[in-house]
Order: C-alpha cells, then sequence, then structure tokens
C-alpha cells in the first residue's frame, strides 16, 4: 500500500507541476503585456 500511495503522490505532483508553472508564466506574461501597453515616453 505505502508503494502505492508514494506512486499517487507522485503522480499527482508531477501533473500538477507544469500547471502551477504554466500559471505562473501566464500571470507575469499578462503583467508584461500590461506594461508594454501603456505608452513609453
Amino acid at each position: 500500500m505505502n508503494q502505492f500511495w508514494w506512486a499517487l503522490i507522485l503522480f499527482v505532483v508531477i501533473g500538477l507541476t507544469p500547471l502551477v508553472i504554466a500559471t505562473t508564466m501566464n500571470r507575469r506574461q499578462r503583467r508584461s503585456e500590461g506594461t508594454r501597453g501603456t505608452p513609453a515616453r
């Protein structure tokens, strides 16, 4: 049972890490786009 739970935890972590990275990248891109949208004086 322990091996099964460890495998399940690893599977969930491996599946969630890309989503977290994608969300953080999207937030950074949105912030950068907002700054780009403003005209440089």
